[in-house]
C-alpha cells in the first residue's frame, strides 16, 4: 500500500488528518485578561501579545513605563504557540553574507544583541522563577554537500564574537559532511515561559485595535461587542502583530513576504539527545528534542504558493527515512515574516511617524528576536539608543540585497489584483466535490467556496480585503491564502493571518444563483 495512504489512514484513527495544536498548546492557559470597556490613557500601548509584545512591555514596565498590552484573541495564541522555540544567535548560513552586506560594526550588533538574548532570557527565567524547561544547548547548521561556506561561516561568527565552531560531529540520525556549531544556545517551552511573563502585565485579550488615529490614538473594539469604538490614547504605540497592519507610511506590505513551514512531533527515544539543527542554504530539516518528543520541521513554501503539493504528508515521508518505526503525535504549520535583508525591522515605524515603533521581519528566529526587540525598543525610548543608528532600523535599505525580492513582491501583487479584477473561472458549483475548495463561477461572477462533507456550502468573497489581491484556496489547510502579502483566512472567512484586519466578507445564497 502507498505509504501515504498509510499515513493517511494512520492519522484519521488518531483525529490528525487536519492540522492540529502544537505539543506547547497542551498546557491550560494560566490566566486570563479582561477585554476593555472604556476609553483609556497610557504612557505605552503594545498591540500584540505574542513573545515580541509580552518582551516587550515586561522589559518597559521594568523601566518604569506604564504599558497596556491589546490583544484581539488570547495571549500567545498566535505564531508563538506554533514555533520550534530555539533561543538562538545561529541564524542559518548568515554571518558572512551580514559582514559584506553591512560592515563589521553593524555585523557585531546584530551579533551581539542575539547572544544577550539568549542570557537575557535565562536571567528572567531564574529571577521570575519560571519553570519552563528552559535548557542550554548547542546549535548546529549543518551541510550534506558544500562545506566552504560553512568554514568561513564559523570564522567570521567568532570573529563577531559568537561561540562558533566547524565541526563534522553531531548528533543526528543520518551523517553529514559538516556542520557549524554554536556553544551555549539555548531552548524552553514557549507558553509556560510566556504565561509566566504576561502575569506580570496589564493588558486586554479579545481587544482589537482597528487603526491608529493621529494624534497617539487607537481605535479599539471589544471583540464581544464591536458595535461600540473605544479610544485609548498612549504617548508611545509599539505594533508587535507579527505582520504590521498599518499600510501607509511605512509601506511594510512591499518590504516583506511571509512564509509557511511545518513540524511535526515524534516519540524517538535513540537519537538527538543534545543539541539544535537546521539545514544549510534553506536545505533539509530543523530538529530539537523536548521531553520525549523530537520536533522536525521543514517543507517551507511562500504563503499562496505550493499548494498543489501537501506539505505535512511530504514532510511526515521524509521522517519515516529518518526514523522508520517512530509514532507521530502531532504536526502543525506555522508562518513567518522574512524580510527583504534577513534582518528584522526593529525601531521607529517610519520617520513621518515619530511616536509608533514597530517589530517584525523575524525570519524564522522569532524566539531571540523577539527578546532583541524587546531589548533595543526600551533602549530607543529610554533614550539610550537612536532608532535609526541601529542596523535593525526600519529606514534602512540595501539595494544589493534588497531589489530583486522587492521587484517579485510587485509583480505578484500587480498579478493578484489583475487576476482578482478580471478574470472569472470556468469551474461550477456542481465540479466542486464534499471536502474541499475552490473558485467558481456563477453569473459571470467568482466566489471562493468550500464544500464539507455533508454537502454543506461555504461561500465567500475571493478579494483580500488587505490590499484587494485575489485569494488562494489551500486544500490542506482548508483555508484561504493570499500569495501578495500572506493573510489567512479559513473557509467560513474568518481570518487566521494579517495583515488583513478583518474577515473576509461571506456570499449568501449562492447555490440558487449557481
Amino acid at each position: 500500500m502507498d505509504i501515504l495512504l498509510l499515513l493517511e489512514n494512520d492519522f484519521k484513527r488518531k483525529g490528525l488528518i487536519r492540522m492540529k495544536e502544537s505539543i506547547w498548546q497542551e498546557i491550560p492557559k494560566t490566566f486570563s485578561w479582561e477585554p476593555i470597556h472604556d476609553n483609556e490613557q497610557v504612557e505605552v500601548a503594545v498591540i500584540g501579545g505574542g513573545m515580541a509584545g509580552i518582551l516587550t512591555a515586561y522589559q518597559l514596565q521594568e523601566q518604569g513605563f506604564n504599558v497596556k498590552v491589546f490583544e484581539a484573541e488570547t495571549v500567545g495564541c498566535g505564531v508563538t504557540s506554533y514555533t520550534t522555540a530555539k533561543i538562538t544567535s545561529q541564524h542559518n548560513i548568515f554571518y558572512n553574507q551580514l559582514f559584506e552586506d553591512y560592515g563589521l560594526e553593524r555585523a557585531r550588533e546584530y551579533a551581539k544583541r542575539n547572544q544577550e538574548a539568549i542570557t537575557e532570557y535565562e536571567k528572567m527565567v531564574k529571577y521570575l522563577n519560571i519553570d519552563c524547561d528552559f535548557k542550554r544547548e548547542a546549535s548546529f547548521v549543518y551541510s550534506m554537500n558544500r562545506l566552504d561556506r560553512l568554514e568561513k561561516e564559523a570564522d567570521v561568527a567568532r570573529c563577531l564574537g559568537l561561540p562558533a565552531e566547524y565541526t563534522k560531529e553531531t548528533d543526528l540520525p543520518f551523517e553529514v559532511n559538516g556542520a557549524v556549531r554554536f556553544e551555549k544556545q539555548a531552548q524552553f517551552h514557549p507558553l509556560k515561559f510566556l504565561y509566566a511573563v504576561a502575569e506580570k502585565l496589564n493588558g486586554y485579550e479579545h481587544t482589537k485595535v482597528l487603526q491608529i488615529k493621529k494624534p497617539h490614538t487607537l481605535r479599539v473594539v471589544n471583540r464581544d461587542q464591536e458595535d461600540e469604538v473605544f479610544e485609548v490614547t498612549a504617548d508611545y504605540i509599539i505594533v508587535t502583530t507579527h505582520y504590521p497592519f498599518i499600510n501607509v507610511p511605512g509601506y511594510y506590505f512591499a518590504r516583506m513576504y511571509q512564509e509557511r513551514s511545518y513540524v511535526a512531533a515524534i516519540r524517538e527515544e535513540k537519537t538527538i539527545q543534545k543539541g539544535m539543527y537546521i539545514g544549510a542554504y534553506n536545505t533539509g530539516y530543523s530538529f530539537r528534542r523536548y521531553q520525549d518528543y523530537i520536533l522536525i520541521g521543514g517543507e517551507k513554501h511562500k504563503t499562496g504558493y505550493g499548494l498543489d503539493k501537501n506539505h505535512s504528508k511530504a514532510l511526515i515521508k521524509s521522517i519515516r527515512g529518518f526514523y522508520k518505526d517512530a509514532e507521530v503525535e502531532k504536526i502543525w504549520a506555522t508562518q513567518d515574516c522574512m524580510s527583504l535583508d534577513q534582518i528584522p525591522y526593529i525601531g521607529r515605524y517610519s520617520n513621518k511617524l515619530d511616536y509608533i515603533y514597530v517589530a517584525t521581519g523575524y525570519n524564522k528566529w522569532g524566539m531571540s528576536s523577539s527578546m532583541v526587540s524587546a531589548k533595543l525598543l526600551t533602549d530607543i525610548l529610554c533614550g539610550i539608543v537612536e532608532s535609526e543608528e541601529s542596523i535593525f532600523s526600519p529606514g534602512r535599505f540595501k539595494i544589493k540585497t534588497s531589489t530583486n525580492t522587492l521587484v517579485n513582491n510587485i509583480k505578484t501583487a500587480t498579478k493578484r489584483l489583475s487576476l482578482q479584477m478580471t478574470w472569472v473561472p470556468k469551474t461550477k458549483l456542481d465540479e466542486i466535490e464534499p471536502g474541499h475548495g475552490g473558485i467558481v463561477s456563477y453569473h459571470g461572477k467568482k466566489a471562493g467556496v468550500y464544500k464539507d462533507e455533508d454537502g454543506t456550502v461555504y461561500a465567500v468573497k475571493t478579494k483580500c480585503p488587505h490590499l484587494g489581491c485575489m485569494l488562494q484556496w489551500n486544500q490542506e489547510e482548508k483555508s484561504w491564502d493570499c500569495p501578495c502579502h500572506g493573510s489567512r483566512f479559513d473557509y467560513k472567512g474568518n481570518q487566521i493571518n494579517n495583515p488583513a484586519n478583518s474577515d473576509l466578507p461571506r456570499k449568501e445564497n449562492i447555490e440558487k444563483n449557481n
